[in-house]
């Protein structure tokens, strides 16, 4: 039987809305910032700056690009529903 997934996106229009989104579906994955980080090969304090949103000239500029070209940068997810967590965010709903 096919696991049933619940689908999740968003509209990103800043770093910190990437951020937002992306530590929420960590947690709805039920992984902690350091077993992530480990997964990924990177600090958990890097991970923490990605999650906050924290600056860089990376961010600025691809977020102008993006302003000045009138794009929209969307993230679509599907969080299984059966996942620790997923249950209580099934009512968020899209973002």
């Amino acid at each position: 039987m096919a696991t049933q997934t619940q689908r999740r996106w968003a509209r990103v229009l800043s770093a910190k809305d990437l951020g937002r989104f992306l530590a929420d579906l960590r947690a709805e994955r039920d992984l902690t910032q350091d077993e992530l980080a480990d997964r990924l090969g990177i600090t958990r304090r890097y991970l923490y700056e990605i999650e906050t949103g924290k600056p860089t000239i990376y961010t600025d500029r691809l977020f102008n690009l993006l302003r000045v070209l009138e794009a929209n940068l969307v993230i679509d997810a599907h969080v299984p529903l059966d996942e620790p967590g997923a249950a209580a965010s099934a009512g968020k709903g899209a973002r």
